[in-house]
């Protein structure tokens, strides 16, 4: 061989040996990518996995082989938030609505053996108190000009509805009032305070056990709740000497004592104010019922002739038992008397523990027991509707315009009547006593009905 073939032939064997080393290398990456991918693969699911049981969103997906791993960034995770919202949005736009007789159940609903009907469940942890009110479903457009009517108790600890009566007897006796002539002339709804949390549960109980009959009835039915509203609160002056238990304490024995008038009547106020702010919503008219009122007369007409008298503030007569024809002796017009100095003093120096006073009737005074319609001449006296003017209402039956309450006029916790920048409180017109005060201002009057009679149970 010459030297130009020797030279050809090694030329041929570099060419030859270039060509395998580089056969050589790319299988040898195509490998370790292969192993690289694979354990990324692995990786990622396991981390998806992982990042899911913390709460990061992360798509998992499947292509038919193995499974492969999204991970969503921020971003990406409130775009397909917002895309889902839009989505829900447009659905319900498109969703034709449900019959009234087979509602929507949402998470907070529950059916019972009778009916289906929302339940809402509110707890408020920093304020400590709860709330549970049950809806109807949607009201037909045909009753939506009904007058609206929301009836409000507040349910004590000692014997609420008394004589041995129970919480089913309250309701019959609200029964007879919703059950008015012409039928479904309003529309209803039932609230109710009970700060016990034993009795609490019970009436939820209740309710739903006995849906489909309280349902016929009422639009909406909310309970209410706070061990916070039981509690005096009471402002302690550094120059007065502490109340003991046994001074706070009221029961149903000795709630009527002087001493206990002023610390009842507040816990009374706060609670009836709570009631309401936690029920209102759009109903026109507020009837706050003791549930120790057992019946009325002309029950099914009742309602229609208080709405019908276009009052403001109403309360009935009430009778205890048969005899006591003027119980609710709040309601009335006229003059009370005023502190002496010396009980003025004890006020000015905000020693509450020492401070007993009550005001009392004078001569100039008007109450219910003091109008017999049986006497009167006059037809017009005579009538169920007759009203007479007053400067105070009690509590045991009151009906008032909502739109009052919107404006302001509540339950006063103190005695507003008397009272200054030094004093604590003045010495009159608290809780139902203070309504009239806070209303003629703005333009609304109290009415008493004497001839339209609601009665306390003996």
């Amino acid at each position: 061989m010459n030297k130009l073939g020797v030279k050809k032939f090694n030329v041929f064997i570099i060419i030859g040996l270039g060509i395998v080393t580089i056969i050589f290398i790319t299988n040898y990456l195509t490998n370790i990518k292969t192993d690289v991918s694979s354990s990324l693969t692995t990786s990622n699911s396991n981390s998806a996995k992982t990042l899911s049981k913390i709460g990061i969103d992360v798509g998992l997906k499947n292509d038919g082989s193995k499974e492969t791993s999204i991970v969503k960034t921020p971003s990406e995770v409130e775009a397909d938030a917002n895309a889902e919202e839009i989505a829900d949005i447009d659905n319900s736009k498109s969703t034709k609505p449900k019959p009234q007789t087979s509602p929507k159940i949402e998470d907070n609903s529950i059916t019972t053996s009778n009916k289906i009907f929302i339940k809402e469940e509110y707890i408020d942890e920093l304020y400590k108190y709860t709330k549970t009110t049950y809806k109807q479903p949607s009201s037909s457009q045909k009753d939506s000009k009904l007058p609206t009517i929301l009836i409000l108790s507040t349910i004590a600890k000692d014997d609420p509805y008394g004589n041995g009566r129970q919480f089913k007897d309250y309701i019959n006796s609200i029964n007879t009032l919703v059950n008015t002539e012409p039928t479904n002339k309003f529309k209803f709804s039932l609230g109710l305070s009970i700060n016990s949390p034993q009795n609490f549960l019970n009436l939820q109980k209740f309710i739903e056990e006995n849906d489909s009959a309280l349902f016929e009835k009422f639009e909406k039915i909310s309970l209410v709740s706070s061990e916070e509203m039981e509690k005096l609160h009471e402002v302690k002056f550094s120059n007065d000497q502490e109340l003991n238990d046994e001074d706070l304490e009221i029961n149903r024995f000795n709630r009527q004592q002087d001493n206990k008038q002023r610390i009842r009547r507040r816990i009374i106020a706060k609670n009836r104010n709570f009631l309401i702010s936690n029920t209102l919503e759009n109903e026109q008219y507020i009837i706050f019922i003791d549930s120790d009122v057992e019946k009325f007369d002309h029950s099914s007409k009742f309602i229609d002739i208080l709405i019908k008298t276009g009052k403001d503030i109403i309360v009935p007569r009430i009778y205890r038992g048969e005899s006591m024809n003027d119980y609710d002796r709040n309601s009335w017009r006229g003059e009370r008397t005023k502190p002496t100095e010396e009980q003025l003093k004890i006020m000015d120096l905000n020693l509450w523990s020492k401070f007993d006073y009550v005001p009392r009737d004078k001569e100039n005074i008007w109450h219910f027991y003091m109008f017999d319609s049986n006497s009167q001449d006059d037809e017009k006296l005579k009538a169920v509707d007759y009203s007479v003017p007053l400067d105070s209402v009690g509590g045991a039956f009151l009906f008032f315009k909502s739109i009052i309450y919107k404006q302001g006029v509540i339950f006063p916790t103190n005695y507003i009547i008397g009272t200054n920048w030094e004093r604590l409180e003045g010495y009159d017109g608290i809780e139902t006593e203070g309504i009239c005060y806070l209303a003629r201002p703005l333009g609304y009057t109290c009415w008493g009905l004497p001839n339209l009679n609601a009665y306390h149970v003996p």
